[in-house]
């Protein structure tokens, strides 16, 4: 399992670093956006895109829910895990999950 947490920060790690050292452009949104505010990031997102919006999104189901799976201590361990492994930026961006 911490295979699998690892790859998840390194992933956006890699994503930051590339972003800077590229320097492209990016757009950075979280799951929860699209629970609280579905049409502003779907606009946010095409706008970003240099999309035309075209038809309906379709519906965005919340129910992807994991707490149960893990303990509050297993918690705090891999809270201390990927801050150990992210970088500032993916740490800013993952810490609040």
């Amino acid at each position: 399992c911490h295979s699998e947490f690892y790859r998840y920060v390194q992933w956006h790690n890699l994503a930051f670093t590339t972003v800077v050292d590229l320097e492209i452009p990016s757009f950075v949104f979280h799951y929860e956006d699209y629970s609280n505010r579905f049409e502003e990031v779907t606009d946010e997102l095409i706008a970003f895109l240099e999309l035309d919006r075209r038809g309906v999104a379709p519906p965005f189901v919340d129910n992807k829910r994991y707490d149960s799976y893990y303990s509050v201590e297993d918690k705090e361990h891999v809270a201390i895990f990927v801050q150990e492994f992210a970088t500032k930026r993916t740490w800013g961006h993952l810490q609040h999950y």
